[in-house]
């Protein structure tokens, strides 16, 4: 991965593919589903939106919220937990 050409995207995809075979995952493992999980990860952990988009390498922010999956219930737990009319009784 770390030589001294440039990975070819076709081999990085074969060699992910062969990782998601041999880990026996019931389906296909894609490079864009890594990234995706990824990106939710942080997101989900406190990372800012821009700082994924930084780490992703998206120009716009939208091409970011799509990699990001919240559910609703996730959003409220994270503004009962840290918004500061939530502790308001």
């Amino acid at each position: 991965v770390f030589g001294e050409k440039p990975l070819n995207p076709r081999t990085a995809y074969e060699m992910i593919r062969q990782l998601g075979k041999k880990a026996n995952l019931t389906k296909n493992l894609h490079p864009h589903a890594l990234r995706h999980s990824y990106a939710t990860h942080m997101l989900n952990n406190g990372t800012n939106l821009r700082i994924i988009q930084e780490v992703l390498g998206h120009e716009s922010l939208q091409a970011t919220e799509k990699y990001t999956h919240l559910g609703i219930d996730q959003l409220a737990q994270t503004m009962n937990a840290k918004h500061p009319l939530a502790k308001i009784k």
